[in-house]
């Protein structure tokens, strides 16, 4: 039996880009449909969807965090609001973390879990949070990803994901990262080292160019992008009673 963890805002979105065809009444049966799938298929003892809160800590720590997105249409605006309706109707318990958003819900509760979990996502940050017990279930390739396959896809093991953020940066979520250090020379240094203090500690030993990259550096902006990276694993999660 598997505690099966949805990540509501993705599921949402691709509902509506995907079978719903942006056709926001479809969206409910959509979800419903998928839901179900998902807690047959691993035969689920529990479901729950994280949800995102209207503001989160990391806005406050770095206010361009996420703002350079496109403003998405009414429709999906309108749908990501009703959020904990519409998973709550498709069969799973909401759940929500007060100034955290829906990654660190889904961290918090695998971290939490007293058995195997699923997390249903295909955001490639909660990769961090994979270990032997808990596993992602990418919907777009239907893989269901092991430690194993987080280091084969992204050069590191799950616990250096933020490390590996923080040096080549994210442009999904608008974090800047080392200039001049791409994502192959960050997986080199990531799997050599396990803290920022400790790249900072060796960057001499790192070949030319990435060397100069983070002498140019500086070191309090690499750990807010490390901090912004990380998925936390003890928000304070609420979990709506089942009805």
């Amino acid at each position: 039996m598997t505690n099966l963890l949805l990540d509501s805002s993705n599921m949402i979105w691709r509902a509506f880009y995907g079978r719903a065809n942006q056709q926001a009444a479809d969206v409910p049966r959509v979800l419903h449909q998928v839901v179900t799938r998902y807690r047959h298929q691993y035969e689920a003892v529990h479901v729950i969807a994280a949800l995102d809160d209207r503001q989160n800590f990391r806005q406050a720590l770095y206010p361009p965090y996420k703002q350079h997105r496109p403003e998405k249409p009414a429709q999906l605006e309108q749908l990501l609001r009703d959020a904990a309706h519409l998973m709550r109707e498709a069969g799973a318990l909401p759940a929500v973390a007060t100034h955290h958003e829906a990654d660190d819900v889904l961290g918090t509760l695998a971290r939490r879990a007293p058995g195997p979990v699923v997390i249903v996502t295909s955001d490639r940050d909660l990769y961090s949070v994979i270990t032997d017990t808990v596993h992602v279930h990418d919907p777009r390739t239907h893989a269901r990803l092991r430690p194993a396959d987080v280091t084969k896809l992204m050069g590191v093991p799950p616990d250096r994901i933020a490390l590996l953020k923080c040096l080549a940066g994210d442009s999904s979520d608008n974090i800047p990262g080392v200039r001049g250090i791409g994502e192959k020379s960050a997986a080199v240094i990531a799997t050599r080292c396990a803290t920022v203090d400790e790249v900072f500690e060796q960057m001499a030993t790192f070949d030319p160019r990435c060397h100069r990259a983070l002498q140019a550096a500086q070191a309090h902006d690499v750990h807010l992008y490390h901090h912004l990276a990380t998925v936390r694993l003890d928000a304070p999660v609420r979990v709506a009673p089942a009805s």
